[in-house]
């Protein structure tokens, strides 16, 4: 089998060995003016809050928990709260005390993830 021989491809391939870029060109850009940062979080009114999607882990006490408020807010007759309702309320109705810190170091256990500090 013989090669053809294709005059395109011969003319590019002794066209490369002689090519040779020329120096390197420094580009001069204009400098922006600096654009201001809109935080993520704004500082909003009441009426204009918007919700901050999270992501959270919650044990099957947690749940039990959640189906009791929820249960408890259908028997004060407000029904189909939703998991999210049941958190914001949860989180805006608990009281702030030392009990806090024992269910915290109670999680903790449960959670298993992280080491327990020795108290000091």
């Amino acid at each position: 089998m013989s090669k053809k021989a294709n005059p395109l491809l011969d003319t590019l391939k002794g066209n490369l060995g002689s090519y040779s870029p020329g120096p390197p060109i420094a580009a001069h850009l204009p400098e922006a003016a600096p654009e201001p940062v809109t935080p993520i979080r704004k500082k909003q009114g009441k009426a204009e809050a918007m919700a901050s999607k999270i992501s959270v882990s919650v044990y099957p006490t947690d749940i039990e928990r959640l189906d009791e408020l929820k249960d408890y807010m259908k028997r004060q007759g407000i029904r189909n709260i939703s998991d999210s309702e049941a958190l914001r309320i949860a989180c805006r109705a608990v009281t702030l005390s030392s009990t806090c810190v024992e269910v915290y170091h109670g999680m903790q256990k449960e959670d298993g993830r992280r080491k327990e500090k020795a108290a000091s």
